[in-house]
């Protein structure tokens, strides 16, 4: 048994390690997307993933560990995490979400699809290297309407409707990208701000620096990952059931920095950007997160204990909150709520079914 002088040390320092690093990475992308003139649109998709790599690192390195059903908690749990945190959160905090009816059904869409797809993976109904395609003709796709200005969407040779849909669909996602730049320079100018009244002059950044500063946070994010699956493994052994590591501890952990994002966007009534950052986290987290390493570590499965649960929860809450979402064209803070509640349940029911299992 490890001792708790050496575990909780390395807990507090590899949580430390992921979430700051987290914020780095997503900050060094915001100012290489300026200096390298990254569509806006496309940019916010970046820096989701950004935010994202805590769920992923965290997700890989249990894999890598051997705890295969770990790592696919990780991914499911992460997922419910971010639907009560980003969305039901922003809702809550900033009065209600507004969000375009087509960007929903665009941003919803895929995200819903993604998730289908990956469930069948999970549930070993559909192989890796076929979901895997089916995701990446879903989502490259996505990515390219997310690239294009609007001027360049109408030269597509499509139907008119779906011109329109599509540009409807798009503007809105331009502006997310638009608003997260705009949080990121204003915080950038209120640091300046206080380096000056210290006396510092702030120094023009450097491309070369950013990207220095990128793969370093990335670095730090993966050491700061393993200690995080290797600590709170550790620390849980003897009293919280393995299949709870996953689903909601590491989920929870490694899902700060999207509470930070959502929690500073909706200070800034940005509700929108919260729906496109939560529907971008989630399709990241599951291509990312678990079909590629299901290329590589073959056949991968959730826990035995309540593994299905997380999947059905996911699909049902997922659908419901994207059909909310689609009817009223955003969120008001009771639905949020809701939100919240649903995913309280769940948290609620899995830790019954483990300790029914476990006794």
């Amino acid at each position: 048994m490890h001792s708790l002088y050496y575990s909780i040390p390395l807990f507090v320092a590899s949580l430390a390690l992921v979430v700051g690093g987290s914020v780095l990475l997503s900050r060094s992308m915001s100012r290489l997307g300026e200096h390298w003139n990254i569509p806006e649109q496309f940019l916010g998709f970046l820096m989701a993933l950004g935010a994202d790599s805590p769920e992923i690192s965290s997700a890989v390195v249990a894999m890598l560990s051997g705890q295969t059903a770990t790592g696919v908690g990780v991914v499911f749990g992460s997922n419910l995490f971010n639907l009560a945190s980003l969305l039901g959160l922003a809702a809550v905090v900033g009065g209600g979400i507004s969000v375009r009816r087509e960007s929903v059904l665009l941003e919803g869409g895929v995200g819903v699809l993604v998730l289908a797809l990956a469930s069948a993976l999970a549930l070993q109904q559909l192989g890796a290297q076929v979901a895997l395609a089916l995701v990446l003709l879903i989502m490259l796709p996505y990515a390219i309407v997310l690239m294009l200005p609007p001027e360049r969407l109408q030269k597509i040779t499509l139907p008119t409707t779906w011109i329109r849909f599509l540009l409807s669909a798009a503007t809105e996602s331009h502006e997310h990208g638009k608003q997260v730049q705009a949080t990121e320079r204003e915080e950038q100018e209120k640091r300046d701000r206080e380096r000056l009244l210290q006396g510092k002059v702030p120094k023009p950044e450097r491309p070369k620096k950013l990207l220095l500063w990128l793969f370093g946070t990335l670095v730090v994010i993966i050491l700061g990952s393993v200690g995080l699956v290797r600590s709170t493994t550790w620390l849980t052994s003897g009293w919280l059931p393995e299949d709870l590591l996953g689903t909601l501890v590491l989920a929870g952990l490694t899902g700060i920095p999207n509470l930070y994002t959502a929690a500073r966007l909706a200070r800034r009534h940005r509700g929108a950007a919260v729906f496109t950052e939560a529907m971008n986290s989630n399709s990241l987290n599951i291509v990312v997160g678990l079909m590629i390493p299901s290329l590589l570590f073959g056949s991968i499965a959730p826990h035995k204990t309540g593994g299905y649960l997380d999947i059905v929860w996911l699909l049902a809450m997922t659908g419901v909150v994207v059909a909310l979402f689609a009817v009223n064209q955003g969120m008001k803070k009771i639905l949020g709520m809701l939100v919240i509640a649903a995913y309280l349940a769940f948290v609620a029911v899995r830790v019954y079914l483990s300790l029914s299992a476990s006794g």
